[in-house]
Parts: structure tokens; sequence; C-alpha cells
């Protein structure tokens, strides 16, 4: 519960970065894919009004979330479940906007992993990826063991491989941010 807290406050202002470039409307239906300690459906509930869904591989931060958010839950507009990027436990083109937030480091594999996304949204749908581009993220000792470090242009050709449309990459430059961006795609 801890590391989950330290996530939501060291990912804040990254995490509504990535929100607001999804343009999320009221009657999105909104997916988290690694959704940490959950700050993003906080955001998130404040503007949509349709269902929200989130995946995570830690049951610790399932758990932890669900029990944090439990009046969304109760109330039926927040899903959580355990499970990856690559495979998400989700109906196809359930989702109409996807978002993923200093995650893209551990998974498995970018291009399944990218593909996984694509299934769950409907066409048209919107995607955002919010992370540490490699420069900033070589900074950190911790990231010397098991991130894989990507710059957000190094994200296109993968996004559009895996039926994305519309790829940009947004730099962030805030004294929190500077060094993060945040890469977005539409579905085909």
């Amino acid at each position: 519960m801890l590391m989950t807290r330290l996530l939501n406050r060291g990912n804040d202002e990254l995490i509504s970065a990535t929100l607001s470039a999804l343009d999320l409307q009221r009657d999105d239906r909104y997916l988290d894919v690694g959704f940490g300690g959950g700050v993003s459906f906080e955001k998130a509930g404040r503007v949509v009004e349709a269902s929200m869904l989130g995946v995570d591989p830690s049951r610790e931060a399932v758990a932890g979330t669900r029990e944090r958010l439990a009046e969304l839950v109760q109330a039926g507009r927040l899903e959580l479940g355990e499970g990856g990027c690559e495979d998400p436990p989700v109906e196809p083109s359930s989702v109409d906007k996807l978002l993923s937030t200093n995650t893209v480091y551990f998974w498995p594999n970018l291009d399944a992993g990218l593909r996984g996304c694509a299934r769950c949204l409907a066409p048209g749908g919107r995607l955002a990826i919010g992370l540490t581009q490699r420069e900033k993220m070589s900074r950190f000792s911790i990231a010397d063991h098991g991130f894989r470090k990507y710059d957000g242009v190094e994200l296109i050709e993968p996004l559009r491989a895996a039926g994305f449309e519309k790829v940009a990459v947004v730099r962030l430059y805030s004294r929190v941010t500077e060094g993060d961006a945040v890469v977005v795609g539409t579905r085909s």
C-alpha cells in the first residue's frame, strides 16, 4: 500500500497530462492498463459517468485500489481485475479511451502489448501512453534493472503497426514532467 501511495504522488502530473491527452467525455468507457495506485480513476471519475475499468498485473495493486476506491466499485462505476497489456481481460472493442502511465518499460513485449490495447479499443478509440523518456529515466539508478527505456518517438511505428493512426508525441515541460512525454493514437 505504501508503494502505491508513492506511485500516486510521484506520477500525479504525468497521469494528469496523459488523461488530458485522452480528452475524456462523460459517456466514454475508460480503461487504465497498469493502474498502480489507481489515482487516474479518481481524476477520470470527475468526468466519466460511464464505466471505468482497470487492469494491473499486481494482485496487491488490485486489492489496494479496490479497497481505496470502494465507493466507485460499489456504485458499479469501477471494475478492477488482474492482468496485463498483452491480453487484458476486457471485451474486444469495448473501450473508448485507454490510458497507461509509466508502465510501458515493464511490458514483456511492446508490440504484443500495443496489439492487446488496440483489441480493447473500439474503432476511433483513443490511447494515451505517458512515459518518462530515456534520458530522464537514465538518471534514476533503479531504472538500470528491469526497465526498457524508450523515447516517445520510438513508440510511433509500433503503434502504427498495431493499428493506430494519428499517432503523435507530446513532450512535457513542467518542473516535474520535464523529460516526460505522452504518446497518443487513434485506433483505425
